[in-house]
């Protein structure tokens, strides 16, 4: 008896192994499937998380983009009035420095000329209300000026030294005040040495001095001056002038109108306060010069922009 039960045993014995492999097999077949999904699961993660990764980046970057067109559009219409100073520091690397760190990209040089024939930055054309020195540039050589310092212990910069510091950083607004031959061809050899006219805006009260500069560097953009109705009715006449530049009380609708239609650019001078750089903006004012870049180009990038886009 025992005997004939043995064989059963066996085959009971393989029959219970080759289910154990079997089940085995399915076991970590069935594994094998959990950990890909897993895996799967997990590159399908970490695709989304780039994906959500990169439509950051390009978000970013667009607003970015659109930040850096704005301050570029700002500081397009603002000029830095003889550095954006105080008295005691116009007209020094000082203020030049600090303009350009509010984000100007355009700044106002007054420049006079030396006895040797040096162009010198000044707005006054003696040393007398930031120096003391009651002489004026134009009979003073060129140690004579170099020795000299303000009352805040800076010196007077000559043309050339503004030009070396920057190079092609900033546009240069350059206004001649001494409107002698001398200090043209002055300022025309200076110019034609650093080879820079495309960075420079010229200057002037008067309209002389803007045509000799016409003929000389006719793609360099001429700014008059206006100090009453009658030269802004002669500057819009005047094929040499591309800007026409008023005093802050000839800031009118009237005369934005009469620049533009004679197609050129309207600008004004000094303008301070958010109001009267609220009223340029308004009226369409091109450039304006003021002491406040830092005020004037925070009110372009958050009200000038739109307002200028929507005309």
């Amino acid at each position: 008896m025992k005997r004939k039960l043995y064989p059963w045993i066996i085959i009971t014995i393989l029959i219970l192994f080759f289910v154990g492999m079997l089940l085995g097999w399915l076991i970590s077949d069935r594994y094998q499937d959990l950990e890909q999904d897993a895996k799967t699961a997990s590159a399908a993660e970490d695709i989304c998380q780039a994906a959500e990764n990169v439509t950051d980046a390009m978000q970013g970057a667009q607003t970015g983009a659109e930040e850096d067109l704005i301050k570029a559009a700002a500081a397009h219409h603002v000029v830095a009035h003889r550095g954006s100073s105080g008295d005691s520091l116009e007209h020094s690397f000082t203020e030049y420095d600090e303009a350009i760190a509010d984000g100007a990209v355009m700044i106002e040089q007054d420049i006079v000329i030396s006895a040797d024939g040096t162009l010198y930055v000044s707005h006054d054309e003696d040393a007398y209300r930031m120096a003391g020195v009651d002489r004026a540039f134009v009979n003073m050589t060129d140690s004579e000026i170099d020795q000299i310092r303000t009352y805040a212990g800076e010196k007077t910069l000559r043309l050339s030294e503004v030009f070396d510091r920057y190079g092609e950083s900033i546009k240069y607004v350059i206004e001649l005040k001494n409107t002698d031959q001398r200090t043209i061809d002055a300022f025309t050899s200076l110019v034609r040495k650093y080879g820079n006219q495309d960075q420079i805006i010229a200057e002037c009260f008067y309209l002389d001095t803007l045509r000799i500069l016409e003929d000389r560097f006719p793609n360099m953009p001429k700014l008059y001056l206006c100090r009453d109705q009658g030269s802004i009715n002669s500057g819009v006449t005047s094929d040499e002038i591309d800007i026409i530049s008023v005093k802050d009380f000839l800031m009118t609708e009237d005369n934005a109108h009469l620049v533009h239609d004679s197609g050129k650019q309207f600008s004004a001078w000094t303008l301070q306060g958010e109001d009267q750089i609220r009223r340029a903006i308004d009226l369409g004012v091109d450039i304006y010069f003021t002491d406040d870049v830092r005020l004037a180009l925070a009110i372009e990038e958050e009200y000038g922009y739109e307002k200028r886009n929507d005309k």
